[in-house]
């Protein structure tokens, strides 16, 4: 299986909440900026358009997890995806599609849009910061819900 979160940017709410699901990130709120900033991907596109997936590692059952920007497109880009799927007969059970969207906030969108698009990774950073630090709790139920669904823990 391939386990997508997806997010805005794809550089950042994706990589955290991939990060937790990939055990590089704690379970608990303990998080620092310099662990944050070892994410693979994190605030860094690479010159990449949205829509081109990050491989960031497989997870402890053998499952791909990628990140994916979506842009504005949070609702369609993963209805084209599974609608995609489905013309060619892929099988959707190979896919599963995770809006890490659901918790971020203005300031991690602000944040986000002043480090990547503006090049102010000195204002933008500490924004992105605070608001993964705020979010983080709901970030790590969102993955454990993920891994209950998919039968990872009891």
């Amino acid at each position: 299986m391939k386990v997508f979160y997806y997010c805005h940017s794809g550089v950042h709410a994706s990589v955290i909440t991939a990060g937790i699901h990939l055990g590089l990130l704690p379970q608990n709120n303990k998080i620092s900026e310099r662990i944050i900033l070892e994410l693979p991907y994190f605030d860094d596109r690479q010159g990449w358009p949205a829509g081109t997936p990050f491989f960031i590692g497989e997870d402890e059952k053998g499952n791909q997890v990628y990140t994916l920007a979506v842009g504005n497109e949070r609702f369609l880009a993963p209805k084209s995806i599974r609608h995609f799927l489905q013309l060619f007969q892929s099988s959707q059970e190979e896919l599963y599609l995770v809006d890490a969207l659901k918790y971020t906030t203005a300031q991690l969108k602000w944040g986000g849009y002043l480090s990547l698009e503006l090049n102010m990774k000195f204002l933008g950073m500490p924004l992105i910061m605070a608001a993964i630090r705020k979010a983080y709790p709901n970030y790590v139920q969102q993955v454990e819900r993920l891994k209950v669904e998919l039968g990872y823990l009891n």
